[in-house]
């Protein structure tokens, strides 16, 4: 069983998101087409060596000592980073009918990719997930001059409204899918 919750939404410059993630992680910028720019998803490394375990058959406990992932590692997290992309694409429909969400590179060190100006203002989505004895966090950062073109579209009425036009077959038909 998984448990995710969204933990915040904040407001900060780049910089000072780039120096709140360890070194390694799993940094994976993402394009939102037809949006331009880059947005980042970043999985923290207490979370991607148990999953990978997991995946493996391993019991999936946490790790301690944090180290880069191997290609076999990177290669079994994609399939999980298009997991969650998907989801992403199917949340933000409702916003942008046509949206799509592509990873484009995935880099162990944080400090290798800039997608914006350290000092642009960014949005930063924080989810918390749990399975069995690990917890560890998702963040999802969108830089705001990529959000600017919808910001008219994103509100929180908005959202209440796409969620509660979502039938209860829908979740069925998801679940047994």
């Amino acid at each position: 069983i998984t448990d995710i919750n969204l933990v915040s939404v904040d407001q900060m410059t780049y910089g000072e998101f780039l120096m709140s993630l360890p070194d390694p992680t799993n940094f994976n910028i993402i394009s939102m087409i037809p949006l331009d720019g880059s947005a980042v998803l970043e999985i923290n490394p207490s979370l991607v060596f148990p999953i990978v375990d997991k995946l493996l058959g391993g019991p999936g406990l946490p790790m301690y000592k944090v180290r880069e992932l191997t290609a076999l590692e990177q290669h079994i997290m994609e399939s999980v980073i298009y997991l969650l992309l998907k989801e992403l694409e199917d949340t933000w429909k409702q916003v942008i009918p046509n949206i799509k969400f592509r990873k484009e590179i995935t880099e162990n060190s944080p400090q290798v990719v800039q997608i914006v100006a350290q000092n642009e203002v960014v949005v930063l989505v924080v989810f918390e997930v749990k399975f069995a004895e690990v917890s560890g966090m998702i963040n999802l950062c969108l830089p705001a001059v990529v959000l600017e073109p919808i910001l008219g579209k994103i509100s929180s009425q908005d959202w209440l409204v796409g969620a509660k036009k979502a039938k209860s077959t829908d979740y069925v038909d998801r679940i047994l899918e």
